[in-house]
């Protein structure tokens, strides 16, 4: 079961750092303690969280519960990705517009 918690904490990290949110934002919409959500992240623990609690991170991160479960393809992303990402989700609406504009570009070329 260590694996599962561990899978599930870094998948949830993955996945609310893609969509912006912050830790605070997940500790609200999922009841859990922001400390406890911090520590599952880190997969340091090998404490459990709930189903329902699962859930409701999921509805609120607009991911299936899958996601989390180890059974969406690919691998976890690299430092790299996380860092892109990061920076993506700090840029201005505008900004983010002209940068999905650059892409479609780019995967027109290609």
């Amino acid at each position: 079961m260590k694996d599962m918690v561990c899978s599930f904490g870094s998948r949830l990290r993955t996945h609310r750092l893609m969509v912006g949110r912050t830790l605070q934002e997940v500790t609200d919409a999922s009841g859990c303690t922001k400390a406890y959500l911090s520590q599952v992240e880190r997969t340091d623990n090998e404490g459990r969280i709930s189903a329902g609690r699962a859930y409701a991170i999921a509805q609120f991160l607009g991911v299936p519960m899958a996601a989390f479960m180890g059974e969406s393809p690919g691998e976890p992303a690299s430092a790299e990705d996380m860092t892109f990402f990061h920076r993506y989700v700090a840029l201005s609406e505008q900004n983010k517009a002209r940068f999905q504009k650059v892409c479609q570009l780019m995967r027109g070329r290609s």
